[in-house]
């Protein structure tokens, strides 16, 4: 019967199966390589500036809707 690896084990493992140079140093052979938005994403600086695009979103969203509404508005005020 197979044991599991320990932390320590599996960083030592890992060093073996790839070595310097690798991103794969450190992690278990099985975890997936992250993407680059993954990496990206554990920045501060990438998450306050998504925020911001994100309150950005919003704000075209609504003034889009409000210039609907008021244009309709409009339309059926003059067929009035």
């Amino acid at each position: 019967m197979r044991r599991e690896l320990t932390d320590t084990e599996q960083f030592l493992q890992s060093m073996v199966d790839h070595p310097v140079g690798t991103s794969y140093i450190g992690r278990h052979w099985s975890e997936p390589e992250p993407t680059p938005l993954e990496i990206a994403q554990e920045s501060r600086t990438f998450r306050v500036v998504e925020y911001i695009f994100g309150a950005l979103a919003v704000a075209a969203m609504m003034i889009i809707v409000y210039m609907v509404f008021r244009a309709l508005f409009l339309v059926v005020m003059s067929l009035w």
